[in-house]
């Protein structure tokens, strides 16, 4: 097998095929498919938009030899987990729950109608069971049908709040990092030498003039600041 040489790549070499960029951006969702606001597009400056043509024209060409479906339909919609809808809502998108384990008998005094619920409750119940009849969890995440708030693209213009590229010292800082990551990762080391590359990185993107042990301006410790979205604290 022919090792892979980093060297020989412009930017990170993925583990996987499919593993890039693109799959990082989704994050920790299970999404296949990513929606965007042709408002939000035509709004963006003309040279971003020239950039995103390029491509959505570079893609189609790539796979026009893969069938692919005529259109799509999307509906603005609200996320919410199983157990947070009403009861309506829940039957509205054909969700059904189960309580006992036979059917509630009809007829019954209310004191025997209790005592029979009592015997009968499903341990775990409420159980809930989609439109297939599979069972899901309570925390079953669904989409609630909602008006767009973004107006249609011939009646607004907004305007972006553009965040300013990267800089191409920082884009090559951390290419080099990754080089090393992948380096580390083929000759077997630990993953403790990986994050040492990783921490080396972090390091070297801290503002000039920044203390030595960086305090966030929530003042918290050196540790919470990593991931704190507030400033640095001013020297």
């Amino acid at each position: 097998m022919t090792a892979i040489d980093p060297s020989n790549f412009d930017r990170p070499v993925p583990i996987h095929p499919t593993d890039g960029p693109i799959h990082g951006w989704f994050g920790l969702s299970y999404s296949s498919y990513a929606v965007l606001s042709r408002t939000l597009m035509q709004s963006m400056p003309i040279e971003w938009q020239e950039r995103m043509v390029a491509c959505l024209d570079e893609i189609h060409d790539a796979f026009r030899h893969v069938e692919q479906a005529e259109g799509y339909e999307v509906h603005a919609a609200t996320g919410h987990e199983l157990v947070e809808l009403t009861d309506e809502q829940r039957a509205a998108l054909g969700f059904s729950e189960v309580w006992y384990d036979d059917e509630e008998p009809t007829g019954l005094e209310p004191a025997a109608l209790a005592e029979w619920q009592d015997a009968h409750e499903l341990p775990d119940a409420p159980v809930f069971h989609d439109a297939n009849g599979n069972e899901v969890s309570y925390s079953h995440f669904v989409q609630l049908r909602c008006d767009d708030p973004l107006p249609h693209y011939r009646h607004a213009y907004i305007e972006p709040r553009v965040v300013p590229a990267a800089k191409p010292a920082a884009i090559d800082d951390l290419r080099a990092a990754w080089r090393e990551v992948h380096e580390a990762l083929i000759a077997g080391q630990r993953a403790s030498a990986v994050m040492d590359v990783m921490d080396r990185y972090e390091r070297s993107q801290i503002p000039t003039g920044a203390p030595a042990t960086p305090v966030c301006r929530c003042g918290a410790d050196p540790v919470h600041q990593m991931g704190c979205d507030a400033e640095w604290a001013d020297q």
